[in-house]
Formats: C-alpha cells, sequence, structure tokens
C-alpha cells in the first residue's frame, strides 16, 4: 500500500517516485485497487518494502519533470466545457 498522493498519472501509465542517491526514479507501477487515501500495488519488484518513495506530490513532480522535457502543460488537462 501506498498513499493516493504517491501516485503520478500521464495517461493509462501510473508511476511512483523512488529515491536512488541524490535524486529519484520514476518507477512504473500496476495499482491493483484504491480508495480515497491509498493504493495497493502490484508485487512486480519494481518497488519493494522499505524503499524511500516520494509520498505526496507525485503528480506536481510528474509536471515539473514534463517541463523540463519541453512539454507544455495544457491548461485545459482534465476539464471540458
Amino acid at each position: 500500500m501506498v498513499p493516493k498522493e504517491a501516485i503520478a498519472e500521464q495517461g493509462p501509465e501510473r508511476y511512483v517516485f523512488v529515491e536512488n542517491g541524490d535524486h529519484f526514479d520514476r518507477v512504473p507501477i500496476h495499482v491493483l485497487a484504491r480508495d480515497s487515501v491509498n493504493a495497493a500495488i502490484a508485487n512486480d519488484g519494481q518497488v519493494w518494502p522499505g524503499q524511500s518513495i516520494v509520498v505526496s506530490g507525485a503528480h506536481q513532480l510528474q509536471m515539473v519533470l514534463k517541463n523540463q522535457a519541453g512539454g507544455a502543460i495544457d491548461p485545459h488537462a482534465g476539464h471540458t466545457h
């Protein structure tokens, strides 16, 4: 289980950010179930108990990485009018 805020989403993909020395690596995960607070992720060897992960703000971190890579943020993403 990880906090729901620890998961970043990009299209159909889900990620957590795992500590690796002085930086964090974006690691793909598979979400098995979630509620309003936590998410259960598959035990597929990508993330294991005891690893340090970003536990909140993963979405914001994902947006920073996207901006650094040159991808513009869509101001209407997630909104329909």
